[in-house]
């Protein structure tokens, strides 16, 4: 298992605990072409750089207890990761700016969140599936005749891809000084 905190700019930090799947950390240069008249080369100016995070994530349910606390996790992370942002009694549209920690890989590193997808294969993966129960329609006012069972009917493992892009909450870190850490590890 791995601990995942994805805090956000508002509302309670969300802590995962998963199977991590996938991984990679990766930063790209950007560049400008330049050319002048009469030279055959291609000059380069820099134009920045961006860190990304790329995380596959396997969440499993094993017991009730499990999948309400996992359900309730997942809603409190999309809440975290959608754009709409609440502020006292009024409602703002924002980006999703969180905090990641990873392990000890990120430690409260300030990202914004690019995407998040959850999939689940339901012929490989158990679904908890409860029983519903049936009562005589005429004393139920559902014209179904169908009451809600206690278990819920939801996938019990399911697979979490997120995507965020890193930004430099230092200005060290921006400008490649000695002293910036991009992995957090304590020695």
């Amino acid at each position: 298992f791995i601990t995942i905190v994805v805090e956000p700019r508002v509302g309670e930090p969300v802590q995962l605990r998963s199977f991590l799947t996938a991984f990679s950390d990766s930063i790209a240069v950007q560049w400008k072409d330049i050319n002048y008249v009469g030279r055959q080369d291609t000059l380069k100016a820099f134009q920045g750089s961006q860190r990304s995070i790329s995380l596959g994530l396997k969440v499993a349910a094993f017991n009730k207890e499990d999948m309400t606390k996992m359900y309730a996790n997942l809603n409190n992370l999309i809440r975290g990761l959608s754009a709409g942002t609440q502020l006292e009694q009024r409602r703002y549209i924002g980006g999703p700016v969180v905090k990641l920690t990873i392990g000890n890989w990120l430690d409260r590193t300030l990202c914004i969140a690019t995407s998040i997808k959850i999939d689940t294969n339901p012929s490989e993966y158990a679904w908890d599936v409860g029983q519903p129960q049936f009562r005589d329609a005429s004393t139920k006012p559902d014209p179904a005749g169908q009451e809600e069972s206690e278990s819920n009917q939801l996938p019990m493992l399911l697979d979490i891809s997120m995507d965020f892009i890193v930004l430099g909450d230092v200005n060290n870190q921006l400008l490649g000084q000695p002293d910036a850490d991009f992995i957090a590890y304590k020695q």
